[in-house]
């Protein structure tokens, strides 16, 4: 974290007035993130940096509320520049308590800067624990965010056309590359592909569970963090989404994907041998089966939720997660080449489930 984030930092109104001091966090993600202390009373506080833009030209002189997605830490309010209205106030409240079990308290978040009260532990990617723990801890906190409740319209629902083309638009493509791109957008999308009936069982989602995204305090207990992509959508998205970013559960299921198209391929065979009186008719291998998603990860879900989790719909989800990660990973590649490698990783990723054409052309706009 640079000097000029930090002084935009400090300069935040839940801040104001407040004598702090900056820790940056090394490896604590892809975003430029630190630990805040307040001298006064040693409160602690994570903070992230969402976005690229300078706070003083994404902060307008009025603080619309648009600007304002949460701000609701009574300690805190007294020393802020920003009065929020009843209403934001109000929701952002309701969230805390509706998480409050789970996640960090949110004292304030703007479209750049997320600030949460800080939780001292190591992240469940960096515990020693085995992968395996890893996941059924992960599905657990996931199942219990799906359970929580908040009033209707607290939370905006998931639109993944939007969030791609989004950031189709930030990559600025030349027009050959971005009509290539938009056509595959409209053509991957679970809801373009009339999966939005689904939409009626939405949740409660994180947009973004994985280990790095879980803290673990010294007895164990778990903390969702990083809530900047919540929003309503069917449960099948966040398994979706962990799926994609989790190298090993990805690798299982593609691999798996791979193994199921090559036994429907042996099937059409065996099919028209059979149609020539050929070929051994006392094969146990069933017509149609389907090789499962990760049992670790759906089984381990539908454990903690006791909900059935649709598979088909999870399927269609994924390749899309894929994508939206691929395009995330590429933008940041262009301040931090680090990130060219895991946008490669998504691509190949996305490329092997869909049996889809290179799109190697990202990498050369």
């Amino acid at each position: 974290m640079n000097a000029e984030i930090i002084s935009q930092l400090v300069r935040l109104p839940c801040f104001k007035g407040l004598d702090v001091s900056v820790i940056p966090l090394v490896g604590s993600g892809n975003n430029p993130c630190c630990k805040v202390i307040g001298h006064q009373n040693s409160d602690a506080f994570f903070v992230k940096h969402l976005g690229l833009q300078n706070i003083d030209a994404a902060m307008s002189s009025t603080y619309k509320n648009a600007d304002i997605k949460l701000y609701a830490n009574a300690n805190l309010a007294t020393h802020s520049a920003i009065k929020p209205t009843m209403d934001s106030e109000t929701n952002g409240l309701a969230m805390n308590h509706a998480l409050a079990d789970i996640s960090p308290a949110i004292v304030y978040q703007d479209r750049q800067w997320q600030v949460q009260r800080f939780i001292n532990g190591t992240s469940l990617q960096d515990c020693a624990l085995s992968h395996d723990e890893k996941t059924t801890i992960a599905m657990d906190v996931m199942a219990a965010l799906h359970a929580k409740k908040l009033e209707a319209g607290s939370l905006a629902p998931l639109d993944l056309g939007s969030a791609l083309r989004s950031q189709l638009g930030l990559l600025a493509l030349n027009e050959d590359s971005e009509q290539r791109l938009m056509s595959l957008i409209n053509t991957i999308c679970p809801a373009e592909q009339g999966i939005a009936a689904y939409a009626e069982n939405s949740v409660m989602t994180h947009g973004d569970i994985h280990f790095g995204n879980i803290m673990l305090e010294a007895d164990g207990r778990p903390w969702l963090v990083d809530l900047e992509y919540l929003c309503l959508a069917p449960r099948e998205y966040d398994l979706a989404m962990f799926i994609a970013i989790d190298p090993l559960t990805l690798e299982q299921f593609i691999s798996q994907d791979c193994c199921k198209d090559k036994d429907k391929d042996k099937d059409k065979d065996k099919d028209k041998d059979k149609d020539k009186g050929t070929g051994d008719k006392s094969s146990n291998h069933q017509n149609g089966h389907v090789h499962p998603f990760p049992e670790l990860v759906v089984q381990g879900y539908q454990a903690s939720s006791g909900a059935n989790v649709n598979v088909d719909l999870l399927r269609a989800y994924l390749p899309a997660c894929l994508l939206l990660n691929s395009l995330w990973f590429i933008l940041k590649g262009r301040e931090n080449e680090k990130f060219i490698a895991s946008a490669r990783w998504q691509i190949n990723a996305f490329e092997s489930l869909t049996q889809s054409s290179t799109l190697s052309y990202l990498f050369t706009n």
